[in-house]
């Protein structure tokens, strides 16, 4: 599994979101019910457990995480986190 996000994307959450350096961001997956694509990802300012297991890296000042519960989602696959706009784009890719 890999992570990224875009400078865009960092761009959005300071400027749109009120993030600031130092921030903890949380990615998680979720289900949002039937239909073609029916989990979806969101983001919280949560700082992880202490002895939680996570996927972290850092852009823009913040310190981005997945828990290892959500990790399952992606197996094999990477997570790029993109901005379009005021809007957050996540692009899961093979």
């Amino acid at each position: 599994m890999n992570l990224q996000i875009t400078e865009s994307a960092v761009s959005c959450l300071k400027q749109e979101w009120d993030f600031a350096e130092g921030d903890y961001i949380r990615v998680y997956v979720r289900y949002a019910g039937g239909g073609s694509e029916p989990y979806v990802w969101g983001i919280l300012r949560e700082k992880p457990e202490p002895n939680d297991p996570v996927t972290q890296m850092s852009a823009g000042g913040f310190f981005i995480y997945i828990k290892q519960s959500d990790v399952w989602f992606l197996e094999d696959r990477s997570l790029r986190i993109d901005a379009e706009g005021m809007d957050l784009l996540f692009v899961v890719e093979d």
